[in-house]
Parts: C-alpha cells; structure tokens; sequence
C-alpha cells in the first residue's frame, strides 16, 4: 500500500496510531470531504481539520432520544447541578487530567480562545509601577497585547531570548507586594522552534523569584506535543481547542493555578459571576476567585460535549499526543529535507527555512515549516506571489508574519526601521502587500502540519516550489536578429534600443466605474490629468467594514456590469437577475464622508444613492440594498473624492498603482498560445483588466514602454503589473481556477512577480483634460539619460 511505501522514510513513526488504522484509512474515514476537492491542507498552526465523526459524535450527543435537554446552566435547581452545568464541570475535569493538572492546584476558565484568555490576565493582572512584564523568546500578537496594560500602569517591559537575562532582572527584588510576570510560548507559531520549558521549574524552585508569576502560551504546542503541566508548573496556561481538533471553534481555556488566579484585580461582572449586587448602590460581591468569577454571563454549553469528545479523539483514537508529535515530525522532516535539496541550474539553493530542522528533534523543533523563495541571483520572491501561486493550485498555507512580528524580524532580518518605513509607505499586516522591502522579506510561507498530514500532501507543496521558482537553465542573452528581441522565458534581461519605430495603435479602450467590476468599450474618451479615463474607478462597493470589496472577497462582482450615459449624465448599473440600477453622475458630490484606504493613501469616498424606477434616483439605501442582495453581503456604493497620492499628485479614483493599465494585445495572443486548452475560454483579455489594448508590435513589447506617446500626449512608465489570483477569475461566470497564474509562473517571472501588463501615468506637459482614441498612434519615444 501507499502507507507501507512511505513508512521507511518516516520509520515507525509515519502514521502510529493506535487501533493498527493506516492514515490512508482514518484519512477516509474522519476526511472524506478532502476526496477528489483538489485541496491540500497544511495552515493546521491556523486551525486543524475537524474529523467529521468527531461533529457526529458531537451532534448525536445533542439531538435524538437519548440526548439530555440542556438549558442555560444558571437555570438549574438553587444550590444543585442542571444537565449543562454538570457537562461542562465534566469538561473542566477532563481538560484538567489531559494536562495533568491537579484539580486541587488548577481551575479551568473557559474563554472564547487563547487570546481571549492573555486578554483577562492582561486586563486583570496586579500591575503596580514597580510591576516587571517580561517577554522571552518571540510572543505571538496576542501575547504582546498584554503590555498595554503594564504600559498603562507605568510598569517596566523588556524582551529576552533567554533565561539568563531574565534571572539578571530577577536577581533585583520588586517592592513588598508587587508581582512580576514572565511569558513565553511553549513552541513558536511562526517557525515551530520548541522552547526549553525546564525555565518554568527553574524560576519556580527558587524562593527570590515567588513573586514572578509565569504564563505560558501553549496554542501552538499543545495540538501535537505532551504538556504535563504537574512537570511543569506554569501559573497560567493558555490554549486554543480549534487548534487541537478543529471543533469547536470559539472555545479556549485559561488553566491557572489558583493562588495566582486569585491574584487577577477583575472589576467587571457580568451575570452569573457576583454573589450579591445592589443595582441603585455601588455594591457588588464577587464570587470567590475560582472559574465561576472570570465566566462572564452564559458558556457555550452547548460545545461542551463537542469539546469532551475532541480530547476523547486525541486519546483513545489516535492514542494519545505523543503519537500525533511523532507522526507530524517524520511529515515534517520529510517536508524540509525535500524544501532543502531544491537547487537552481547554478546550485544555489531555492529556499531558506527558518526553525531547528536541521537538528531532527522533536524537542527542539514542531511540524511548522516556515520559508522564503530565492531565485537563482540569491534574490527573494516575495511569499505573496508564492503564496497566491500555491493558493491557485489547492495548498492552503499561512503567508506574512503569522502574528509573531518577533520571530517573522528574526527569521528575514527586517530592521525595526524598515518595517516602520514599510508601514508608512501603506504595507498591513492583513493586506500582504510590500512582500519585500529593499531585498529584505517582510514576512514568509509557513506550512504548518497535522495528525492526518501525510507525505503526500507535502509532496504538492514542493513540486509547485520547483515546477514554477527552481530555475532549471540561465537566462538566454539578448536576441540580437532585429530590432525586437524574440521573447524570451526571463524578459527583464530584454535590451531594446531606446528609440524604436513600430505600427502601433490604441485598439482598445475600456472604462470601469465601479471598482472590480467589470468595464464597458468605449471608442474615444476624455481623459483627467492625474485621474486617468474619467470615471474610471471612480466608485467603490464599502464592505460592512468599510474596505473596498474586490473580486478576491466578492467574485460575484465581475457579473456588474456598470456603463456611463454622458448625455444624460447617468450610471445604468446590470446585474444577472437584477433590475436596471440608475445612479446619477452628479449624486454624491465628493468631498467628505467616509474614508477608505487604497494604496498608501487615505481616500475619501461619499455615499451614493440610485434607483430602479424609470431611471430616476432614489435613495442611497436603495442603491446598498441591490449591491448587497446581488452579492450577498452588506455593501454601499461610494464616490471617491479627491486625495493625495504619495509624492503629492492629485486622484480622484480607486486606480491600484497608475491611471492606465497598458497591455498588448499580441501579448494576450502569446500567453493564448501556452495556456492549457480548458483555460482557453474563461481565461480572455477581460481577466486583466486593461484600459488601452494596444494593437500591433511583438509579444511584450509593453515592457519597454519607458515613454510613449498617445494621440500626442506623453505617457510615463510606472512599472509592470504584478499579477494577482483576481485575474483566475473567470469574468463571465465569477468561478475560479488556477489559471493564468499558473501558465504565467512558467514564464514571466520578472523581479520576483508574475508580470502582464505595463502601468503607465500621463507624464511631461499635460493639460487638465485630454481625449484618448481608438486607432491613435503609439509612438515609442527615446528617454534621455
């Protein structure tokens, strides 16, 4: 069987679980939905898997005739135990036992998740100013959000990477009566390194230090590796119960000593944690410090069988953690042993891996392998184009800094400055732009590994990496038979003369309105100095959160098809299904309202209103109401108002990186020509969004558009399009696949990213407004160095 087959690169380790199953059978059994979908799962750091017979044993424990009517578990008899509250006392024992903890030293507080849980220590601790909060090794965010409360108290915070320093400010005692507290995680989210957790008994053993209280992260280490917490005492330990078995989500715990737990200052009470309260008078008695008191209102009573069966599948199915440590770490071993010995034609290698692999122990290292591509120039690719290359073809990975800014700096040797010089310049942690800032990663791939990971799944991981980043050959030099070099797989090594001449024209020329959805042809169009097309992109569809919504979040938009009356100064807006919506060009004059964010700058956008009736405009709501029931989400229509773009010229659109976006249209025919014969149909012009199609010259030749000239006006390169998985989307039906992505990596590879298209601004001496045409000349024009 396949299982035999691979068992020798893992030995007896690959797959030991108890009951004699293979992974291929419990695979089929507690993953089914995983047959023939064509994903390959590894961000289980993220969230694992639930087992499906893990939510049918869930569900049966709540439905049928023999379930037990569970109610809100403060409705039970005064004094004695309803069905819920035993289920859940049930649950704390059980979690208790799985960590060995002893009930008469630990409390179970049930919290929403890990970070829910450093939250109320965070918020609850007794910080004085003479208060010590201590960081070793790297935190995850939600670690480090506790020092704004140490910060707000005037205590003092520091960062180690090891013991020592932290006994050195140890060795000076705090005034009588103030605590210190020493965190640390059990095991790095970021690269999976195993922190020596003897630091716990050594800080404990020793009398001068029982005024620091340790907490320990266990989030990422608990899932796949033994936490025996009578070994290792910890004041508070934090977990996540989606990480360790997937379901329930929303469900974590914070197991504290209960000397320590009675230390927490709580203030706040919400129903069933008082004992008395008086609602006219400042009086309230809080419950004794046990978990009743940090339980604000109901539990989720309901996941409490969920969560009891959860360990119960830990243990006896698959036969305790130890046996998911040991098969994850052969997986694991596999996968950085083939990430290693990926080398390009001139022997460098193609990835760099952070952690202790190299070590081969489980003690020291976990199933999390975290990387960065190279090229064969020792360059960095950045993890977005990675990770969307990976994405388009079923690998679900973790990509940027997972949380842990510490470990992500460490690991790339990004500076403080550079990433303070990233922020300002609009890099987010959430948007995954600016993946390289001057050569240096701002973030990684992490591919973090479960109980059901099996080789193969890994396997699909590195045959992508070196189908489409292992360089197999040198660049070719440049052509030298004409004037037009032949394209070629790198064509940043292109050399083309500075002037040129070529029948080129304008053959093309699109509009889009509203942001990612789809444009309209249009013959000749008047043009805005520093605006590019007029109207173009010069609304917007605000999410609840009011970000711009995009294809990537809402496919369904490439079905909008938006188109400007000038004449009647109006925006007749289709949709499959829907009735015509009208909305005035003159409604919603921009200027104030709210403010989105789009590409490094702030831009204000107004509300918009319109109608269906006779094309007369109706309210704003309106207009919200047919967006949001077309695409199933809650959604306003805004106008972008007028802002300032980094170097301080004018915009009035939601243009990503310049006013125009230049394609060739020989270019789409050359890509035609390489893209497997299902992708022919859906993937068209349409999918990259272009506003001139230029007609005439060689494939690529956009890519030394330096300086063109159109219909008399200059035009200015801004730099090639860097393409995204928004162009996989088919625009005639909002499906997506892995294509053009895929055929472009094999490609056009050109610094780094997956490059079409040529983004252009109108440059030199331009009037306020111009007009652009189909059939204008494109005249490439000499630059002068």
């Amino acid at each position: 069987t396949a299982d035999l087959q691979v068992m020798s690169k893992g030995g007896s380790d690959y797959g030991c679980y108890a009951g004699g199953a293979t992974l291929a059978d419990l695979r089929r059994e507690h993953f089914s939905r995983l047959e023939g979908k064509g994903t390959t799962y590894l961000d289980h750091a993220g969230a694992t898997l639930f087992s499906e017979r893990h939510v049918e044993a869930s569900l049966r424990a709540l439905v049928g005739a023999s379930a037990p009517v569970l109610g809100n578990p403060h409705s039970g008899p005064a004094g004695g135990s309803s069905p819920s509250s035993a289920l859940v006392e049930h649950a704390r024992a059980a979690l208790l036992t799985f960590f060995n903890a002893s009930p008469r030293q630990y409390s179970v507080v049930f919290t929403s998740g890990c970070t829910a849980a450093l939250k109320l220590v965070g918020e609850y601790f007794p910080w004085r100013k003479e208060s010590r909060l201590m960081y070793m090794h790297f935190p995850h965010n939600s670690a480090l959000g506790m020092r704004e409360y140490a910060y707000a108290a005037g205590a003092d915070v520091s960062y180690h990477s090891e013991l020592r320093t932290v006994l050195d400010k140890l060795a000076t005692p705090t005034p009588d009566g103030v605590h210190d507290l020493l965190t640390f995680p059990a095991e790095c989210n970021f690269s999976g390194v195993r922190y020596p957790l003897d630091s716990i008994n050594e800080i404990r053993s020793n009398p001068k230090y029982s005024m620091c209280k340790i907490l320990l992260d266990a989030a990422a280490f608990a899932p796949h590796s033994v936490l025996d917490i009578s070994k290792y005492p910890a004041d508070f330990v934090v977990v996540s119960f989606y990480k360790m078995f997937g379901y329930p989500t929303g469900l974590g715990a914070l197991i504290a000593r209960n000397d320590a737990l009675a230390l927490l200052n709580k203030r706040y009470f919400g129903g069933g944690t008082v004992d008395a309260v008086l609602w006219d008078e400042n009086f309230a008695q809080l419950r004794p410090p046990t978990s009743e008191r940090f339980e604000d209102g109901t539990l989720n009573f309901l996941s409490a069988p969920a969560f009891s069966l959860g360990l119960s599948l830990l243990q006896d199915t698959l036969g305790g953690v130890d046996n998911i440590d040991r098969h994850t770490h052969a997986v694991a071993q596999h996968l950085y042993r083939r990430l290693t010995s990926l080398r390009h034609y001139n022997g460098q290698p193609v990835c760099v891996i952070a952690g202790n692999h190299e070590l081969a122990d489980r003690t020291k290292q976990g199933p999390i392998v975290t990387f960065n591509v190279k090229d064969a120039d020792g360059h960095f690719i950045g993890f977005a184009d990675v990770g969307q290359l990976l994405h388009v073809h079923g690998v679900v990975v973790r990509t940027g800094c997972a949380c842990n800014p510490g470990a992500c700096q460490h690991f790339t040797g990004l500076t403080n400055e550079q990433a303070r010089d990233a922020w300002r310049s609009g890099r987010a942690c959430w948007l995954g732009n600016m993946d390289v800032v001057g050569g240096v990663p701002t973030g990684a791939v992490r591919a973090s590994l479960g109980w059901m990971t099996s080789y193969e799944d890994v396997d699909v991981l590195v045959d992508i990496i070196e189908k489409f980043f292992a360089e197999r050959a040198a660049p070719l030099p440049p052509s030298s038979s004409g004037p037009f070099p032949t394209p070629l797989p790198s064509p940043a090594h292109h050399q083309l003369p500075l002037s040129y001449s070529c029948s080129l024209t304008v053959g093309e020329l699109r509009v889009y309105p509203i942001k990612s959805c789809a444009g309209f042809a249009v013959s000749r169009w008047r043009c805005r100095r520093g605006c590019g097309l007029a109207h173009d992109r010069e609304w917007t569809l605000l999410g609840a959160d009011r970000r711009p919504l995009i294809q990537k979040r809402a496919p369904r938009m490439c079905l909008i098809k938006p188109s400007l009356n000038l004449a009647l100064g109006m925006m007749r807006v289709e949709a499959p299904g829907m009735p015509p919506l009208f909305v005035p060009l003159e409604d919603g004059r921009r200027g104030d309202g709210a403010v989105v964010s789009c590409c490094s700058c702030d831009v204000a956008a107004t509300v918009c209103g319109g109608g269906s009736a006779g094309g007369s405009a109706s309210s704003e709501d309106e207009a919200a109401a047919w967006f949001s029931k077309f695409l199933g989400l809650p959604c306003v229509l805004a106008r972008v108002g007028s802002q300032t773009a980094p170097g301080g010229e004018q915009r009035a659109s939601m243009h990503n990186s310049a006013e125009f976006l230049v394609i060739s249209s020989e270019s789409m025919r050359d890509l035609s020509t390489k893209l497997p014969s299902e992708a022919l149909t859906s993937v068209t012009m349409d999918n990259f969004r272009p506003n001139i199609v230029v007609y005439g010259g060689v494939p690529f030749q956009e890519d030394h558009f330096d300086l063109v000239a159109v219909g008399g006006v200059t035009f200015a390169k801004a730099g090639l399009c860097n393409r995204c998985t928004m162009t996989c989307i088919d625009q005639r039906t909002g499906a997506q696949s892995k294509e053009p992505l895929a055929t472009l990596a094999t490609y056009r590879r050109i610094d780094g990213g997956l490059m079409f298209g040529t983004l252009m601004n109108a440059g030199g001496v331009v009037p306020d407004e111009f007009n652009v045409a189909v059939n204008d000349p494109v005249a490439v024009l000499p630059v002068h160095q």
